[in-house]
């Protein structure tokens, strides 16, 4: 469901005014899932499908799977688990040499190389 009051995310992402922002296909599952459970189902689509507006939605390629995997690897090694969505996003963003805008902090701050934003509440 989107939080309608929260629009911090996408005020973050116009501040820096970056050259392309793209979103991950795993982020838009995701959200897409949580508009199928939400009772404002065609609201919640419908914004959803204005913000997304102009953003190249990111494939998960085989470079991207390649370090997903070495990725999970390193952490499990370590004894660090995180999420395979949150992982795949993280491979997509090192592989495109982006940035993920998150608040997510306890499972993107231990992908290393992974440059982060976190949105003010």
């Amino acid at each position: 469901m989107i939080n309608r009051r929260d629009t911090s995310p996408i005020e973050a992402i116009r501040r820096t005014k970056p050259d392309r922002v793209a979103i991950s296909v795993i982020v838009y599952g995701e959200v897409q899932t949580g508009i199928v459970y939400s009772p404002r189902r065609l609201d919640d689509s419908e914004r959803w499908e204005r913000i997304v507006r102009g953003f190249d939605i990111l494939d998960v390629t085989q470079e991207i799977a390649d370090t997903w995997a070495l990725l999970r690897g390193r952490l499990r090694r370590t004894g660090i688990t995180v999420g395979d969505n949150d992982l795949l996003i993280a491979a997509s963003a090192l592989q495109h040499e982006m940035i993920v805008v998150t608040r997510n902090l306890r499972h993107f701050s231990h992908v290393p190389g992974l440059s982060l934003l976190v949105p003010e509440f």
